[in-house]
Formats: structure tokens, C-alpha cells, sequence
């Protein structure tokens, strides 16, 4: 596995900005470098395609999708071991549902790989700080 090289930005701030950057972030359910992040990108007006409400949507509909997908699959597996009866409809119905879902977990890997781009590897599980603890 690759390790991912992160960079490190600080800066000195007084007692008063530090507390009020604090309320900000926690008002906003953001980490405090999450909040840092998206607000120096903001000052130069560079807006991240997702914020992190958006990106631990995507993550979560990505998971779920991938365990229907293999419930599916497990469910035509089945069907195709025990030699069932099963209507023809029925088995279309069931391959173009296994299509759908392949194609939106193809479409959200997308964005999860666009989602993972923008944010630090600490960030990644979608998570807020407060949150992991």
C-alpha cells in the first residue's frame, strides 16, 4: 500500500481567534481542520466540489449499494445452484437490478475517488473528529 504523504500548514492566532474558530467548527459539525480547510479555500474562492455532509452521504449510499449488490448476487447464486423454478420475468427483473446496481456503484466509485481527493487521510472515513471519539 502506498503511503500518502500529508502536508502540514500552521499558523499562530490569539486566544480569542482560537476559541471563536473553535465555535465556528463545532457550530458547523466540522473538525477543526476540516472548518481550517474549507475556510482558506473559500478566501481564495476555490469551493470544494463536496462539502462533508455531501461526502459522507456518498460514502454511506456507496456501502449500502455494494451490500444490496452482494445480496443479489447471492440471491441469483442460489437461485442458479438449486435449480429453482423461477418465472422469466422474474430473472429479468432480478439481472436488470443487478445491472442498476453495478452501474451506480461504478458511478459513486467515481465520486468517492473525487471525495477522497479532498480530503486528508485522517478525514477519510468520513468522520468528524468529535465524532471518532
Amino acid at each position: 500500500m502506498r503511503k500518502v504523504k500529508k502536508i502540514s500548514i500552521s499558523t499562530k492566532v490569539s486566544m480569542e481567534d482560537y476559541a471563536a474558530v473553535r465555535v465556528l467548527a463545532s457550530q458547523r459539525n466540522l473538525s477543526l481542520a476540516s472548518f481550517l480547510r474549507l475556510s482558506a479555500l473559500k478566501a481564495g474562492e476555490m469551493e470544494p466540489v463536496y462539502r462533508d455532509d455531501d461526502r459522507r452521504l456518498l460514502l454511506y449510499l456507496r456501502e449500502e449499494l455494494r451490500d444490496e449488490g452482494c445480496r443479489l448476487t447471492d440471491l441469483v447464486r442460489t437461485l442458479n445452484v438449486e435449480n429453482l423454478p423461477v418465472d422469466g420475468a422474474i430473472k429479468a427483473g432480478l439481472v436488470t437490478m443487478q445491472r442498476t446496481i453495478a452501474a451506480l456503484c461504478v458511478e459513486l466509485s467515481v465520486h468517492r475517488k473525487e471525495l477522497l481527493k479532498q480530503q486528508p487521510q485522517g478525514d477519510r472515513d468520513g468522520r468528524t473528529s468529535s465524532q471518532r471519539h
